[in-house]
Parts: C-alpha cells; structure tokens; sequence
C-alpha cells in the first residue's frame, strides 16, 4: 500500500468513526484537520513498515555475504581441508575442531552437493571428501 491509499483510508476512517467519539457540544473536526491526521498516522505506519522491510533485507544481506549462522563453522572446516591439502574425513574435521561428527558430516557432504567436494573411498574403507581446488593449490605451493 502506498501513502495515499492509507491516508484516504483513514480519511473516511476518521470521518466515520470521529462523530460516534466526540462529546456533542464539541465542533466536527474540519476536512484539513481530518487529512492532517490521516497522512500522519499514514506516514507513520509507512515509516514503520519500511524500517522493517530494511531491517529484514539488512539479515538476509547479512547472512548472504557471511553464509548464515554457520560462517564460522564452515571457515574452521576449510582451515582443516587447506591443512590436509584438501583431503579429509569426518573424523579428521570432528578431531580438529570444536565440532562433533555429526555437524561436521553436515557440513561436509553439504559441500559435496554444492560440488565444492568429492567423494572418495579409501582402501580402509572410509569415506575422504576430496578438495581439488585446495589439493591443485597445494601442489603449486610446493613447486615453488
């Protein structure tokens, strides 16, 4: 709704509801007094509305630009992938974070279905989520 719509709302709102309100000896209120204190209470309702609109874009931008409330967590888990030349395990984030087995499973496979990681199995048996872009910066490190 834009500022006009709600001022004529409360326009016809005033009008309507103001006689059922005021004493009898008292003088109807003029249409300019009428229209003063509808774009009032109209400017104050949009003013409101918009501050919560923004406030509502501002955390959503907010968690854009960071990654949401996991931005930490998902910083500690690609300081252990670069650590380990991108390859790790579950157990390799829980044993070097302050994450348990299953937020760092989570986590994990949660970059293997954004393509960020592979998987891969180990002659063990375990299960190696495979970082190519951290292993290929690795090798190049080394060469010079």
């Amino acid at each position: 709704m834009n500022l006009i719509s709600i001022t004529v709302i409360f326009y016809f709102f005033i009008k309507w509801v103001g006689p059922v309100f005021r004493p009898e000896d008292e003088p109807d209120l003029s249409n300019f007094t009428i229209i003063l204190i509808s774009l009032g209470i109209a400017l104050i309702i949009m003013i409101v509305s918009r501050m919560k609109g923004d406030i509502t874009q501002l955390e959503k931008l907010k968690n854009k630009e960071i990654g949401g409330k996991e931005s930490p967590r998902v910083i500690e888990v690609l300081s252990i992938v670069k650590a380990n030349e991108g390859f790790v395990t579950i157990a390799d984030v829980a044993g070097n974070s302050e994450l348990n087995m299953r937020e760092s499973e989570e986590i994990l496979y949660k970059f293997q279905k954004e393509g960020h990681a592979q998987l891969k199995v180990a002659e063990t048996g375990d299960v190696i989520f495979y970082f190519p872009g951290f292993h290929l910066a690795s090798l190049t490190e080394q060469k010079e």
